[in-house]
């Protein structure tokens, strides 16, 4: 089914191939430079990528990459966090197991895939193994966690907006009666290896599954009744084994929306990948971390569900934040040079999901700080109606920010003309009255 997508990994790896795919498509010559890194040419713009990233400011993949530093940043910000802080000794992580009095997760303070990650410490014996374990995967100290409960998930967000979400369940083999443990980890294995993200991504038996199986009074060699689930690892990381099913349609809003605020609590960051537990039960959820550079193989080809296609999210918001880049430098370049007159003002109509969900609110706080005047409207035709006046840098950069909007909005269109004889208006960009479309005569 994918044999021809599996033929391309030797060479390129499997994210930026769907991303460099997706400009292609679109129109863009791409020239790559090695396995994980290519460059896109389109319209004038060059826009380099390694692996899937862009455009993310480097400051805000440091952020993120430091487990401790983005658990500061999502508490400054009010993004639900499990209990916990960085410890710096054995005391400090057993003292503070106790004061939480409950199983804990101890885990590096960098590092991805759930390399020296320990699930459910709950004895003075295992918080000493876990810290062993977190500082030889790296050097230093060690984040101590409660460990909340609740299904994990892995949601993508790329320029504010979830695109995907994934239910992440940690490595597992069903039984059938008849197979060992061992057997039916070859059997899962060989299916995961005709998955192009998976295929990557095969079960390793180690130490930490033998350990596993151990503390439920299993050995690989245990024949699990049929129907049974083993669970072979607790942390649910797809490179670890996990299993990926598709939950973008069923996650409700709000869990949606933590997410896409973690990832704006990291200024700069304009994708990642947010891995949140949420309890149906108590529908609470708690962040546990922020990749800046996720793999999205899973959402393209999840073992269960939909396909989402979210390498062209962020070929489309990079091209645009390129855009938006080339406009401003430009605009500042000519700034100096340019003459007081050389404004302009321009009229853009907005479609798609854009009333109600704070558009107006939202375009002009963005007007605002760039020295343009003008209003906004709602249009009983459902569009967004705008008159931009201003520098004309800086109301060519807000025609790109149009195609963007609030968390909320769904931008399907931006259409605009300039106005030689604008409007007059008052030094202000103001919200107007719905504007109703006269019906047109039959």
């Amino acid at each position: 089914m994918y044999d021809d997508i599996l033929k391309q990994l030797p060479k390129h790896a499997l994210g930026p191939w769907l991303v460099a795919t997706a400009a292609r498509k679109d129109g863009a010559d791409v020239e790559w430079l090695s396995r994980y890194a290519f460059i896109a040419r389109k319209d004038g713009l060059v826009i380099p990528f390694h692996d899937i990233r862009s455009v993310d400011t480097t400051v805000a993949g440091r952020l993120s990459g430091r487990k401790h530093l983005t658990r500061k940043m999502l508490q400054m910000n009010g993004v639900p966090v499990p209990e916990g802080k960085l410890i710096k000794s054995e005391e400090a992580a057993l003292q503070l197991w106790r004061d939480i009095g409950a199983p804990v997760v101890i885990k590096p303070v960098t590092g991805t895939k759930g390399y020296g990650i320990t699930v459910g410490a709950n004895s003075a014996e295992e918080i000493t193994k876990a810290l062993k374990r977190a500082r030889l995967a790296r050097r230093g100290n060690a984040l101590v966690e409660r460990m909340v409960s609740g299904a994990e998930y892995r949601i993508i967000v790329v320029g504010g907006r979830v695109i995907g979400a994934l239910a992440k369940d940690a490595a597992n083999v069903i039984g059938d009666g008849v197979a060992t443990i061992e057997a039916l980890v070859e059997r899962k294995n060989a299916e995961r290896a005709k998955n192009p993200h998976l295929s990557t991504r095969l079960i390793k038996i180690n130490k930490y599954i033998t350990y596993n199986l151990e503390k439920q009074n299993m050995a690989l060699d245990h024949v699990p009744a049929a129907g049974e689930k083993v669970y072979l690892r607790w942390e649910a990381n797809f490179s670890a084994g996990g299993d990926t099913i598709d939950a973008t349609d069923t996650l409700p809003a709000h869990v949606l929306d933590i997410s896409a605020r973690a990832v704006r609590a990291i200024p700069g960051l304009e994708l990642a990948g947010v891995d949140i537990f949420y309890d149906e039960a108590t529908d609470q959820a708690h962040v546990i971390e922020i990749n800046s550079d996720p793999g999205i193989g899973g959402h393209h080809f999840p073992m269960i569900g939909k396909s989402r296609d979210v390498a062209f999210a962020i070929w489309q918001h990079s091209k645009r934040m390129m855009q938006l880049r080339k406009t401003l430098y430009d605009g500042s370049a000519a700034d100096e040079a340019a003459a007081p007159g050389d404004s302009c003002a321009c009229r853009a109509f907005v479609s798609g999901k854009v009333q109600g969900v704070g558009y107006r609110r939202w375009l002009q706080r963005e007007v605002r700080a760039r020295n343009v005047t003008g209003f906004v409207r709602n249009r009983t035709d459902g569009r967004v109606e705008a008159l931009l006046k201003g520098p004309r840098h800086a109301v060519e950069a807000l025609l790109i920010i149009l195609h963007q909007g609030p968390d909320k909005a769904q931008v399907t269109g931006v259409e605009h003309q300039e106005q030689d004889h604008p409007p007059r208006d008052d030094l202000d960009f103001r919200i107007r009255k719905t504007f109703r479309v006269k019906a047109k005569p039959a």
